[in-house]
């Protein structure tokens, strides 16, 4: 596939995981996440199937490329596909790789056994990142030697704790050299608008397959009145809600999460 990426990825295969022929789980993160962000949660899946977790393009440790939208990075997960000779795959996705997951399926439903969306909608929204990613842009990093410093500094223009300190764990540091950003701020900076005003096109074949799209209880991100264009492009779509949980219900509510992900995947 032209234009694609080699995404990297872990792999979790437990001892009691399905066998080969199983469809394995992808699991795609958000916007400034990364694959280990969902590592514990992808061990205790593999207890029961073959599990990936992925770092998308300019995000981990995967490559950094100019381009960035939803075809481009449902197109790199299709060729870790090929590459890893997986046919049919579940594909989790959350925000950003919700709607990468959704590109996927409509795309390819062929590649799609079961689709698992978590706290988006195939929608446009309204965010507006341009002041965080400036704030991330203009953290001088010739003043960090240890994640505390950039802690502090960004602290004086992110005062939310949780957010910050999501956002810090793209820093690398080691030591004698200096800080640098695991993640593309320049691409992601172009396409953010892209990112999150992205709804798919009028006309497209919806995806038929079993479809679950969990949300957050506490979380804005999908409202019911989304419900009506997320049943014409998924009409086997079926509503899960985390209670207590926001955007991100596989962290706030972890065991919750996993129980409603393990009856979805009849795991």
């Amino acid at each position: 596939m032209n234009n694609t990426v080699s995404l990297h990825a872990v792999g979790f295969d437990g001892p009691h995981a399905c066998g080969a022929g199983a469809a394995p789980v992808i699991v795609l993160h958000g916007l400034f996440g990364s694959a280990r962000n969902w590592q514990t949660f992808a061990q205790h899946l593999s207890s029961s199937v073959k599990t990936y977790t992925l770092d998308l393009r300019n995000h981990g440790n995967s490559p950094h490329c100019d381009a960035m939208h939803y075809t481009d990075l449902a197109g790199d997960v299709i060729q870790f596909l090929d590459d890893h000779d997986i046919a049919e795959a579940r594909i989790i996705g959350h925000s950003m790789g919700g709607k990468t997951a959704m590109q996927l399926a409509l795309d390819s439903p062929e590649r799609v056994k079961q689709l698992v969306i978590v706290d988006i909608a195939p929608v446009s929204y309204d965010h507006n990142y341009e002041q965080l990613l400036g704030n991330l842009h203009g953290l001088d990093l010739s003043q960090i030697t240890r994640r505390a410093d950039a802690n502090r500094l960004l602290g004086e223009a992110i005062d939310d704790d949780e957010l910050r300190l999501f956002l810090l764990q793209n820093l690398l540091i080691k030591a004698g050299q200096a800080a640098v950003w695991r993640i593309n701020l320049d691409a992601i900076r172009l396409h953010v608008n892209h990112l999150v005003q992205y709804s798919p096109d009028d006309g497209i074949s919806p995806y038929e397959k079993s479809t679950h799209l969990i949300r957050g209880g506490e979380s804005a991100y999908v409202k019911e009145a989304y419900y009506p264009i997320i049943r014409t492009l998924f009409p086997a779509v079926q509503f899960h809600t985390i209670a207590g949980a926001g955007h991100w219900p596989h962290a706030q509510k972890p065991a919750a999460f996993l129980e409603c992900i393990r009856g979805i995947l009849a795991l």
